[in-house]
């Protein structure tokens, strides 16, 4: 049995796409990479290399239909692998380097069921670092990242396989053991807004799902100008042997406290109230 598949399902994804296929080839291998394609028609889709590709039917964007693709495409991966992970495009989850030579060796050496990733949202500053370049690293060009509790996903599993929708939470206990999640939502302001046009102008099933991907682009400016403020910066570094991150990890465990019949078992608006300094030996993972 192969220790880890790797499953996301994405749409027109002409910057991220590139960076996610780097990353995950040196993490787990393309032909361990299952990418679900959701009727890409701008060409970003052509260039796959060795990755699995599934072809969808293009359809509006549904939240719980996508949940239970998901579910049923990693329960049948489950028969092959140890683990199967679950991201988004714009998300690059990282075994600390520190202890683990890639995600594929973290499932070789793994024996809990479900391990949730410390959610981190990669920020650009946007005065003190330039534009994305994709001749280089990402995290040799951002260097800062604030933490958020909705990017805790349970991602690692291998069973259960019951996400609630958005893959924020599991009833099964949150567990952080050494992945970190990086989140590319913020990480380059031209980027951001190029993607946040494509979300906002695709068809949706439901017209309460995903708000925060069809703002207008005033509030996601605004929203990106706040994070990545000078005076948030500090010199911390985003790594989970810190009494800074030790807290916040704590307060999403504790916030599991009462939630227990609802969907999401965690809070989801837990910030982290500073940028944080991304160690350096980060610095050359994707």
């Amino acid at each position: 049995m192969k220790p880890l598949a790797v499953i996301c399902k994405f749409y027109n994804e002409p910057v991220h796409l590139p960076l996610w296929l780097g990353h995950y080839r040196r993490q787990a291998g393309l032909e361990n990479c299952y990418l679900l394609d959701h009727g890409t028609d701008d060409g970003s889709g052509a260039a796959v290399g060795g990755a699995q590709v599934v072809r969808l039917l293009r359809s509006a964007q549904d939240d719980y239909r996508h949940l239970a693709l998901i579910r049923l495409f990693a329960g049948e991966l489950l028969k092959r692998y140890r683990y199967v992970l679950h991201v988004d495009m714009d998300e690059f989850a990282v075994a600390d380097p520190a202890r683990y030579a890639s995600l594929t060796d973290y499932a070789d050496r793994c024996e809990r069921d479900v391990v949730s990733l410390i959610g981190l949202e990669l920020q650009h500053v946007y005065d003190r670092e330039p534009v994305f370049s994709a001749e280089r690293k990402v995290l040799n060009q951002r260097r800062y990242a604030w933490f958020h509790s909705p990017m805790c996903k349970p991602a690692l599993t291998r069973g259960p396989l019951d996400w609630s929708p958005g893959f924020h939470c599991m009833p099964s206990d949150t567990v952080f053991d050494g992945l970190y999640m990086f989140h590319l939502r913020y990480f380059d302001r031209d980027a951001g807004i190029r993607r946040l046009h494509r979300s906002r102008s695709q068809p949706w099933s439901h017209p309460d799902q995903a708000g925060h991907q069809r703002l207008s682009d005033e509030d996601w400016l605004r929203m990106f100008e706040g994070f990545g403020a000078a005076g948030r910066l500090s010199d911390i570094p985003a790594d989970e042997a810190t009494q800074e991150m030790r807290a916040c990890l704590d307060a999403v465990i504790a916030s599991r406290i009462g939630r227990e019949s609802e969907t999401y078992r965690i809070d989801l608006s837990i910030q982290g109230p500073r940028l944080w300094r991304i160690p350096d030996r980060f610095s050359e993972v994707f």
